[in-house]
């Protein structure tokens, strides 16, 4: 897992749409696949992927191989911790 070493690169990679990706994935503490993931959020899977992956390489969502359902691979995306502190020094 990644993490963010400054707050510019912070807000890069936790746009509004990612953070509510992120918050809907700490609510319900995880999903079985991008896929269910798109549905919940009403938004293409192509582009819920690209987000995964930006908040997983930046160490703020966990995705793991899952066991396959028939072809093709599957993850499950699951949060890293239950709350994001951010710490300033200014």
């Amino acid at each position: 897992s990644g993490s963010v070493e400054s707050m510019a690169a912070l807000l890069a990679v936790l746009t509004p749409r990612r953070n509510a990706l992120s918050e809907a994935v700490r609510e319900r503490g995880r999903f079985d696949s991008i896929g269910a993931l798109a549905t919940a959020l009403h938004r293409d899977r192509a582009t819920v992927s690209r987000d995964v992956k930006a908040l997983a390489d930046a160490g703020l969502l966990r995705v793991t191989e899952a066991t396959p359902r028939g072809f093709g691979r599957s993850v499950e995306v699951s949060p890293v911790a239950r709350r994001l502190t951010v710490v300033l020094a200014i």
